[in-house]
């Protein structure tokens, strides 16, 4: 009988499945010992403690058995998305599978999973976070680049990074994760990556017209968008306006 109530999925109606349970249950042996007690006792002398107690009892087994489960499955609910968010969360190392110069200053990785199996599928305009483990450093750099294509299906990531020099007339450094990348990651290295992540992504299922406008190397989440778009709504009205000191 309790197997049956278990299934039931309201806290509410379980706890009043099992009161009802307990009631029944209470009342009938209440009333075989009342009567065991006090043979002489009349009908209604019987029937009316043995109602009570078992409403007593009802109720007070309803709430326990009710709460219980509800806490049972707060906790399981609890748990399995705090082993969903730990997954999602997990640095997994992926490798170079290519290195692209687009241009003087920007240069693409591109990053396959190194145990070779599937690796997350983005929503477009998302970006990863990568770790570094640069010479003359202590700690892990980490940074985050927005993924720049739209594979489908998702079997890559790439991030274009531009090479960030020191401001002219300062005394600030140059960047040091992108001058690492460009100068010292190479195709096979291996780079400790944590899945796609972000909110500023476009919904690719709308009709409505889309207008993109980038600066400089803000440019790459929209490439993702763009060329979701093309692949996944080729219909879409697209107007991407971009700016650039050159035609590199």
């Amino acid at each position: 009988m309790l197997d049956s109530i278990e299934q039931i999925k309201s806290p509410r109606l379980r706890g009043a499945a099992a009161a009802g349970l307990a009631f029944t249950v209470v009342t009938f042996i209440s009333g075989i010992v009342i009567s065991a007690v006090n043979p002489k006792a009349k009908v209604n002398e019987v029937a009316a403690p043995s109602y009570l107690i078992g409403m007593a009892c009802g109720a007070v087994f309803g709430l326990a058995y009710g709460k219980k489960r509800s806490d049972d499955s707060t906790q399981d609910r609890n748990k399995t998305q705090a082993n969903n968010g730990k997954a999602k969360q997990d640095w997994r190392n992926f490798v170079v599978d290519r290195k692209v110069q687009e241009s003087e200053e920007i240069t693409s990785l591109y990053l396959k999973s190194e145990d070779k199996g599937n690796i997350p599928q983005f929503e477009a305009g998302q970006y990863i976070t990568i770790k570094l483990d640069a010479p003359e450093q202590k700690q892990p750099v980490i940074r985050t680049y927005s993924i720049s294509d739209y594979p489908n299906p998702c079997d890559y990531y790439r991030i274009s990074i531009k090479r960030e020099l020191a401001p002219k007339n300062t005394d600030a450094p140059t960047g040091l994760a992108s001058n690492f990348m460009h100068d010292h990651i190479q195709t096979g290295a291996v780079i400790a990556i944590k899945p796609p992540i972000g909110q500023f992504i476009l919904d690719k299922e709308k009709s409505l017209p889309v207008v993109l406008v980038s600066n400089g190397i803000g440019v790459t989440p929209f490439m993702s968008m763009v060329k979701a778009c093309s692949r996944l709504n080729s219909k879409r009205t697209i107007c991407f306006v971009h700016g650039a000191r050159n035609g590199q």
